[in-house]
């Protein structure tokens, strides 16, 4: 819970973040936080939050997400050699319209695979904007688990991605509860 009243604090935004997750990356230079889950292991799974300031809900439209979901993965998905990142695949990529927390949003359901392939797997992603901070969203969950069925696992990215909430949705009770665990 300190990592997301963190979140609360110095983003205005919390998502629920399991125990055995990890800050992999806090860019708030660049308006992103990347959530790791086992790196190096057979069974990863990656959350990223970015936001775009001072926008408008003209960003919403299908081909906006892949053009940002690739810039985002280019920048922050790297191997760790540098050689390659991950992108969006060309073979699945399916987007509709959901109410996502009481607003309008795209959900996206794709499959991400690296620029020289050899590793992929599936992301659920939503991008949305928030009119009270006038903000542009795009909260995205992946899973790489090449000997596993990802169905399950693909699910329970996406409810987490559901439990994102800006600081303007939380009761008065959350909001102190999760900031109060910063001090603890």
């Amino acid at each position: 819970m300190k990592i997301e009243g963190e979140f609360l604090r110095d983003y205005g935004w919390g998502i629920y973040v399991q125990a055995d997750f990890v800050v992999a990356l806090n860019k708030p230079e660049d308006n992103f936080v990347w959530l790791r889950r086992s790196p190096g292991s057979d069974m990863e799974r990656w959350i990223f939050v970015y936001w775009i300031d001072n926008a408008t809900p003209d960003y919403l439209v299908e081909d906006s997400i892949k053009t940002i979901r690739n810039r985002v993965t280019k920048k922050f998905y790297e191997t760790s050699d540098d050689k390659s990142y991950v992108v969006v695949a060309a073979d699945y990529f399916v987007v509709k319209e959901v109410n996502f927390n009481g607003r309008y949003a795209l959900f996206t359901q794709g499959l991400w695979d690296l620029n020289i392939k050899g590793m992929g797997g599936p992301f659920v992603n939503y991008f949305f904007y928030d009119e009270n901070t006038q903000r542009i969203y795009m909260i995205d969950g992946s899973v790489y688990a090449p000997k596993y069925y990802k169905r399950n696992l693909i699910q329970q990215m996406d409810v987490t991605l559901q439990s994102f909430r800006t600081d303007a949705e939380l009761s008065p009770e959350r909001r102190e509860e999760l900031l109060e665990a910063i001090e603890d």
